[in-house]
């Protein structure tokens, strides 16, 4: 897996165009603090094909998940929202442009280290 830097961020959410109407594919939680989210994304690097990505979540600090039954219900119009703040990572579901409204996104993650990895889109 590679790690997420925050100096890459914003170049990593534009090649994704911000997850908008991307599938989340299965939130599994892998230890106390790390947490595991697979999602079937468009990939702009490749010519908008569907990519699978694994987005690790290591020393979590707080998080409110769904159910894995209940991800194909999510409206991902509005896409997903990774910000780094006071040394934290952010992700939340849906357009947000700081951490304030974390706590009020449908499914948030807090953590400290992010890291991602490509895969085969589970479309």
């Amino acid at each position: 897996m590679k790690p997420l830097l925050v100096n890459t961020l914003e170049d990593f959410l534009y090649r994704f165009e911000n997850f908008q109407n991307s599938q989340l594919d299965e939130i599994e939680i892998t230890s106390p603090t790390s947490i595991n989210v697979s999602i079937s994304v468009q990939d702009r690097q490749r010519a908008f094909d569907w990519i699978g990505l694994n987005v690790l979540f290591e020393e979590v600090v707080e998080a409110n998940l769904i159910d894995n039954e209940k991800l194909k219900h999510v409206d991902m119009e509005d896409g997903l929202s990774i910000i780094h703040e006071n040394g934290l990572f952010y992700f939340m579901i849906g357009d947000y442009k700081t951490a304030n409204g974390t706590k009020d996104a449908l499914c948030y993650v807090i953590s400290k280290s992010l890291k991602y990895q490509e895969a085969e889109a589970r479309l």
